[in-house]
């Protein structure tokens, strides 16, 4: 309601083609205002630092402890961005050892998901050598 009052006042005042970009400012300030509505997220860099790097085993551990969130989950390297619950596409990030990977949490249960998912990759997801 606010924006068609608004486009019948600026058309009338303003001609079209300043009606517009005032539809366009308009529209740019909800978005901002959304923007500031987002979920909070927990990102962090991380190093694969296992031997054998994120390969199906790796990916296998990851993926289940991933599935036990609601939050999203995703995986980011230089090759891209995956989500983290599908042993698939976390195999085509191709992550050797000592490749730099971002993970990024959002969602309800985003601190424990974070923490858990940190956890596993920081142990190499229990491949080390003692």
């Amino acid at each position: 309601m606010r924006y068609a009052l608004c486009d019948a006042l600026c058309c009338a005042a303003l001609g079209k083609r300043l009606c517009y970009f005032a539809l366009f400012q308009l529209l740019c300030w909800a978005l901002l205002l959304n923007a500031n509505d987002r979920e909070p997220m927990q990102q962090t860099v991380l190093t694969i630092i296992n031997p054998l790097g994120l390969h199906a085993r790796a990916a296998s551990k990851f993926v289940d402890c991933a599935k036990h969130f609601e939050s999203t989950i995703t995986l980011a390297t230089h090759s891209g961005e995956v989500d983290g619950k599908s042993i698939m596409k976390l195999l085509l990030l191709g992550a050797p050892m000592g490749t730099q990977i971002t993970l990024r949490v959002v969602g309800v249960d985003e601190d424990s998901a974070f923490q858990a998912t940190c956890e596993l990759i920081n142990a190499g997801f229990g491949e080390l050598e003692e």
